[in-house]
């Protein structure tokens, strides 16, 4: 078994609301009856100013049982099956014991709610042509032409890393969508 206990330095998991309740099967406990808790929370900077800032602009979901206490992250393939009704919550604790040996750190990270930043990639090239179009009339000296040069370099990388970024976002996405089909498959009793 393979359970999961995330820390990150600087970073602490901060409960927002409990999401749900229900009863099901505990499978890590012999299959007992209890009581079930979904919980959001987000990760909050411990020493951000003194105040604590919210890193993540999302929910992050786990399972809580009442026999243990023992708060099991929800993988986001798994989280957002529930989220859109398609997995009932009584099945969520069978369903992550059955996927945990094939889980890795990377299925905890939440890529289905990021979005694809093509707005902000179109903005940033289209401030990189028209920084550096304004660059060739602009007087080859000054702080004017400093300027130019600063803001066409700094949208130019900006560009290039979220070109680089987005069909990676993507991909992981595609990925999740593939493994929710399964899960729902397994669910309905078809063949993986």
């Amino acid at each position: 078994m393979r359970t999961f206990v995330f820390s990150m330095p600087g970073l602490v998991r901060v409960h927002q609301r409990t999401e749900a309740s229900f009863q099901a099967a505990d499978p890590w406990n012999g299959g007992a009856l209890t009581d079930w808790n979904v919980d959001a929370f987000r990760w909050i900077g411990e020493n951000l100013g003194g105040k604590g800032s919210a890193m993540s602009g999302y929910d992050v979901y786990s399972l809580r049982s009442e026999i243990d206490g023992v708060v099991r992250m929800l993988p986001e393939v798994l989280a957002a099956l529930w989220r859109e009704g398609s997995v009932p919550l009584s099945a969520l604790p069978r369903l992550l014991q059955e996927e945990e040996p094939r889980l890795k750190r990377i299925d905890y990270a939440y890529f289905l709610q990021r979005k694809s930043h093509s707005a902000l990639l179109a903005v940033l090239a289209l401030l990189a042509a028209l920084a550096y179009l304004a660059l060739r009339v602009a007087p080859e000296s000054g702080i004017l032409h400093a300027l130019l040069f600063g803001v066409a370099y700094l949208a130019g990388i900006g560009t290039a890393i979220l070109a680089l970024i987005a069909p990676l976002i993507a991909l992981r996405k595609q990925q999740r969508r593939r493994r929710m089909a399964k899960i729902l498959a397994r669910l309905r009793g078809a063949p993986e």
